[in-house]
This record gives C-alpha cells, structure tokens and sequence, in this order.
C-alpha cells in the first residue's frame, strides 16, 4: 500500500479528533450535557451516510476500481452518472421519510427536559436536510477513492471534521439552540459535495478516453449490479447503523438525555483511536478490489500482512489509552464529566481493539462484491444484541450500554473474519479452476485437430 495515502488518510482523521480534544470539553460547558446528547445522536446519524445512499457509494468505489483492474475505463463515465442519479433519488426519499418519521412524532421518544425537547423537533427537520446532502458526499468521494486520490479525499475531510466540531462551538459562542447547532453540519456537507464533485470531474478530464466513455453500455444492467451491492450494504449499513446508535438511544429512553453523555464522552474519544485502521481499511478496498480479480491468493495474503501490523499496532495503542483515559478524561473534561464515564472509557479499549478485524474484514467482504454475508451477519446479531441491550441497560445502566457494545464488537469480528475466511478460499479455488481450464483448452484443441487431420487422410 502507499505510505503517501496513508498519511494523508491518517491526517483527513486524525485533524478532526485534534479539533475534537480541544473544542468538547468547552463545547459542554458552553450547551450542557443534554444538548451534548443530542448533538452526539446527529453526529452519528450522518457519519452513516451509506445508509441514505443505497450503499452507491461504496459500490461505486467497488465498481470503478473493478473497471480499471479490468482495463475498461471507457466504461467508467456511465457508471458514474448512474451512480449519481441514483443517489439523487435516494437521497430525497430518505429526507422525505424522515420528515414524515418526525412529523409523527418520532423526536418525542427521547426523554429531555421542557426546553430542549421544543428545540429537537425543528433540529430534526435541519438534520432530514442534511442526510441526502451527504449522501450525495458519500457517493463523490466513493468515485475518488477508486481513482486512489486520497490527498484530496483528506483535505476535504480534514475540513469538515474540524467544521463537525468546530461549527457547533462557534455557534455555541453565540447561541446554544439546537438548531443552529446542527446548521453547521449542513453547511459544511454542502461544501463537500462541491468540492468533491469538482476533484471526480478532475479525475475524468485528465484521462482523454474518460471523456466520452462507452455509450452502447446496458445502463439497466449497471443500475442493477450497483442496487444489487448497494443494497446489501445499505440493509446491512442500516442494520449496523441502529445497533451503532442503540446504545446511546437506549440510554436516552431508559434513563434520560443527559445519561447519554457518560456514554457519549468516552466512546467519542476511544473511536478516534481507529483512525490508522479506518486510513488503512480505506486504501485497501479499492486496491484489493482490483487484486481480487486476477490474483485472489495474493489478496488474501497482502490483508493478513496489513491485519497482523494493525492488530500489534492496536493493542499498543488500547492498552495505554486504558491506562491513561480515566486521568486524561477528568483533565479534560473537568467537574462536569459523569464518573461512570470513567471506567467505561476502559471498557471501550477492548472493544475498539476488536473492531480492527471488524473493519478490515468489511473491506475484504466488500472487495469481493459480497456485501449480503455482512448484512445477513448482522440481522442474525441483532435480537440478540437488542435483548442484552436492554437487559443490560435496566440492570447497569450505562455500565450495560458500554458492556453490550463491546460484546458486540468481539462477536461480530469473529464472525467477519470466518466469513471472510471462506470466500476468499473459494475464490482462490475458482481461479485455479479457470487457470487450468485456460491451460487445458488449447491441448483440446489440439488433439482435436489433430484427429481431423488423420481422418481426413
């Protein structure tokens, strides 16, 4: 892999987590921990922008990287038109649902205080705008991450993680409504949709046979495989979305908003410790994509490399976050941070520690275009996580919450690699079984025209 892209990917993740350290604790002083609370649900609502794509980006990425390993790069302007009006469509439909979610009432379920509960409903509605915006972010960067440009992909996400944390403290400066608060995450997505609509169309206009592209192309048929994959990932993206956010929703309805802030503290912090895994897991998609259809052995032997690295370079990193979080979180954050965010802060680090194989794992699966074994992983999860959840939360309380997720993400890596395991053995055995049916075929022919010859004399 480039060392080039992973530090440009390294610094598009870790600029934000700087910007995060030195605004959250402020920002809590400034809006409290219910409005914290709230702003922590949103932040993660859009950082699932697979879900309100229909997972067209991520199968873009899949989809150009395959094109270009396949050398059929007129191909890629169609595909990306598709791509985008696809997106377009998706987007409005999931704005005008959740609209619809909210009118009915849906922002009521979360338990908050007279004041704040009049802001959530009109934040709601800023925040069903913003969904198809970076839907519409998700898919042109997707196109980027094909053509490998992740110095631009970076620069872009440096900008709006800073703005992700950064906006909401400036804002608060002055007002610490809701609304406003969340005005700067669409904003902010608004400019990276242009920004990285105009790095795609860079990437088209510096290859001639881009330009045109291939016009004679089944556009149905691409439509299709793209829904097909992007499907999946979409259920799967939404399955895994709402086990994501379970935890803290759970705390919110069974105890109250502003629990959810001893949860929501410790878990923003230990997550940004998956920067280098994320950087890592991004570039590989792409590249194994590509690898996968002429060598799958060399594939699956490159993604156990990276993973051992990873995995030394994780627990290195976990076990001193484990150390040092507890005294870290109370300088901090100060006398407003919870006490059980504490020891939950500890638990966490075992639990990042084993999303490492979660993610790398998902970008093998997906190389492979095999994004329905991921998702029907997780709906077999789900039940049974929901039920610990809630048993759990009622009996620990937040404890619970921290203890489910954790269990959790030991599991669900478990299985991933497996079933990574397994499709990449197959993989491997088909292609050694098409290699030796291309090396067997010209004997055939051969020995074929041979027999002719001496039936003819």
């Amino acid at each position: 892999m480039n060392l080039k892209n992973i530090f440009w990917n390294i610094a598009g993740l870790g600029a934000p987590a700087v910007c995060a350290a030195l605004t959250i604790p402020w920002l809590i002083s400034m809006i409290g921990l219910e409005r914290f609370g709230i702003l922590s649900i949103a932040w993660g609502l859009i950082a699932q922008a697979g879900l309100f794509d229909l997972g067209v980006g991520r199968a873009t990425t899949q989809f150009v990287a395959k094109l270009l390993g396949r050398e059929q790069e007129q191909d890629i302007p169609v595909v990306i038109s598709i791509a985008v009006t696809l997106t377009i469509m998706s987007g409005l439909a999931v704005a005008l649902i959740f609209s619809v979610s909210i009118f009915c009432g849906l922002s009521d379920f979360i338990k908050a205080t007279p004041e704040v509960a009049s802001e959530i409903k009109l934040a709601a509605y800023l925040l069903a705008l913003t969904l198809p915006v970076q839907a519409m972010s998700s898919t042109y960067r997707g196109i980027n991450e094909a053509f490998q440009d992740f110095k631009g992909i970076s620069i872009v996400r440096i900008f709006l993680g800073v703005v992700n944390f950064l906006g909401p403290f400036l804002v608060a400066l002055v007002t610490i409504k809701l609304v406003w608060l969340i005005s700067t995450l669409l904003i902010s997505r608004l400019i990276s949709v242009f920004v990285y609509r105009r790095l795609a169309i860079a990437k088209l206009q510096s290859q001639a046979n881009l330009l045109v592209g291939n016009k004679h192309l089944d556009k149905r048929k691409i439509a299709r495989e793209l829904i097909g994959f992007g499907g999946w990932f979409t259920f799967g993206s939404g399955v895994s979305f709402f086990l994501n956010q379970s935890e803290k929703i759970a705390i919110a309805v069974i105890i109250s908003a502003t629990a959810v802030s001893a949860f929501a503290i410790p878990f923003e912090v230990v997550l940004q410790s998956l920067a280098v895994t994320t950087a890592i897991s991004t570039i590989a998609f792409p590249q194994l994509s590509t690898m996968v259809q002429s060598d799958p052995a060399q594939a699956l032997k490159t993604f156990h490399v990276w993973l051992i690295r990873i995995l030394a370079m994780m627990f290195g990193i976990c076990l001193t976050m484990a150390i040092a979080l507890p005294s870290v979180l109370q300088i901090w954050v100060g006398a407003k941070l919870p006490v059980e965010a504490l020891w939950i802060s500890q638990v966490l680090c075992i639990g990042v520690f084993a999303r490492t194989i979660n993610v790398l794992c998902t970008s093998m699966i997906h190389a492979y275009g095999r994004a329905d074994l991921i998702t029907l992983a997780r709906l077999a999860e789900l039940p049974v996580f929901l039920g610990l959840l809630v048993v759990w939360v009622n009996y620990y309380g937040v404890y619970g919450a921290a203890y489910t997720w954790c269990t959790r993400q030991i599991v669900d890596s478990a299985i991933l690699y497996y079933l990574m395991r397994k499709q990449s053995l197959q993989s491997t055995s088909n292609s050694v079984a098409n290699r030796q049916q291309e090396q067997s075929s010209p004997v055939s022919l051969e020995s074929s025209s041979n027999l002719e010859c001496g039936d003819l004399s």
